[in-house]
C-alpha cells in the first residue's frame, strides 16, 4: 500500500492526518482507543481466519449441543454446526485482506 493511499483511507476513516511529506503522514493529536483499534484494522487487516473467530457461536454453545446429543437430541448440533456454516460461507479462506 503506497503512503498516499494509506492516507487516503486513514482521512476517510475520519482519523485525525496530516501529511508531514511525502514519505510519512501524522497524526494531529493522540488517537483515542476507538481511533487506535481503527488505525490498525486499516494498516493490519484481518484475515479470514481472525474474522471467522470473532463471529463463530461460543463453544459453551457447543458443550451444550454435545451434552444434548448424547441424549439424542441433535437440534443443537445442527443448530450450531449450521451458525458455523454460514460464518465460513460469510469468509471462505480465499478472503483478501482489506
Amino acid at each position: 500500500m503506497t503512503m498516499s493511499v494509506l492516507e487516503d483511507k486513514l482521512i476517510a476513516a475520519g482519523l485525525p492526518v496530516y501529511v508531514a511529506d511525502e514519505s510519512r503522514a501524522v497524526f494531529s493529536r493522540s488517537l483515542s482507543d476507538d481511533e487506535t483499534a481503527l488505525y490498525l484494522s486499516i494498516i493490519c487487516p484481518p484475515d479470514y481466519a481472525e474474522l471467522r473467530r470473532r463471529e463463530y457461536p461460543p463453544l459453551e454453545d457447543l458443550a451444550d449441543a454435545i451434552y444434548w446429543m448424547e441424549r439424542k437430541d441433535k437440534s443443537l448440533m445442527e443448530a450450531w454446526l449450521k451458525n458455523c456454516d454460514a460464518v465460513k460461507a460469510k469468509y471462505p479462506k480465499t478472503t483478501p485482506a482489506r
